[in-house]
Order: structure tokens, then C-alpha cells, then sequence
């Protein structure tokens, strides 16, 4: 658990993939330019980069319009700004709705972990 949250972690545009197997459409290059559209390399976590819980999560995640707003993450650990290459906490999403997601990258993913 530790190391899902530090800068052990493996998680990349490699190995972040769907529920299916498949990659999302992620961006490449440099700097970064979305590869297929619509891009969805933002993940609703709603943590900060420690794993702790963000304040923003569309109120417990209850919220599934533009009334509440959630932390993202970037899956293929890319973004506009140099340095915000976080999985967990990337930056805020417009709101919680498809609607709100969709523009800066989102599709209403979210990471699901289990342990043994």
C-alpha cells in the first residue's frame, strides 16, 4: 500500500487499463497531444497523492452533476503542466457529471484495488 502511493508505484499509460484490458485514450508525445479523442486520461480518485482523502469527491461521491466537484488523477501520468504527472491528484475536476468530465479529459473512470 505504501508503495501505491510514493514514487515506487508502477502505475502508467502502460498499465492503467479498462475493466476490458484495453488502454484508454491517453496522451504522447512531447508536449503531450491527445492520441485518439475523446482523451481520457483522468481518473476520479478523490485522494491527495498521500492516499488520503481530498475534500473534493461530489460530496462522497453522491454528486453526478455540476453541483460538486472531484480530485482526478492522470492515468498515463501525463499534463499540460510540467511536474503535474500524478495518478492521484493531477488537478479538479469541473464537476461530477459526464458533461463536466468529458472537456479536460475524462470519462467517469475510476480505480478499483484489491488485495489478497
Amino acid at each position: 500500500m505504501a508503495d501505491l502511493h510514493s514514487a515506487n508505484n508502477k502505475i502508467t499509460a502502460a498499465t492503467a487499463l479498462t475493466e476490458k484490458g484495453t488502454t484508454p485514450n491517453y496522451l504522447a508525445g512531447t508536449p503531450p497531444q491527445p492520441v485518439a479523442q475523446p482523451l481520457q486520461h483522468d481518473i476520479l480518485t478523490g485522494t491527495n497523492e498521500d492516499g488520503t482523502k481530498n475534500a473534493d469527491t461530489c460530496r462522497d461521491w453522491t454528486v453526478g452533476n455540476a453541483d460538486a466537484k472531484a480530485m482526478l488523477g492522470h492515468a498515463d501520468r501525463l499534463g499540460r503542466n510540467p511536474g503535474v504527472n500524478s495518478w492521484n491528484q493531477a488537478h479538479v475536476s469541473q464537476g461530477c457529471g459526464l458533461e463536466q468530465l468529458a472537456p479536460t479529459g475524462g470519462a467517469g473512470l475510476l480505480y478499483c484495488f484489491a488485495t489478497n
